[in-house]
């Protein structure tokens, strides 16, 4: 049941954030400076901001130190956490953790 709850959780932890990332490719193109200025474009944007990169940059210290998964699941979680976001990556790595894991080579 948390395994499916973890998948779940993945699934829309990567298709939520995408689908605003998408409208906004759409308006904008990729405009990096212009995701910056917005991203802190407000205190309260800002807020979301410092606190998305503090626990991204948590996360992936616990995927490569403490996580226990195997090497092939800590590359994909970091690619998951730097081009989505710690909403993707963290219920990955809890799925992963409770049994689920990736084929080895």
């Amino acid at each position: 049941m948390l395994r499916q709850l973890y998948l779940l959780l993945t699934v829309l932890g990567a298709s939520l954030p995408l689908g605003f990332f998408l409208g906004f490719l759409t308006q904008e193109g990729l405009n990096l400076p212009l995701m910056g200025q917005l991203l802190f474009a407000n205190p309260i944007s800002s807020f979301a901001g410092e606190n998305l990169l503090l626990t991204a940059l948590v996360l992936l210290l616990y995927i490569w130190v403490e996580a226990g998964i195997g090497r092939a699941q800590r590359v994909v979680a970091s690619l998951a956490c730097l081009l989505v976001g710690p909403s993707f990556a963290l219920p990955l790595v809890l799925f992963w953790k409770t049994g689920c894991s990736l084929p080895a080579r």
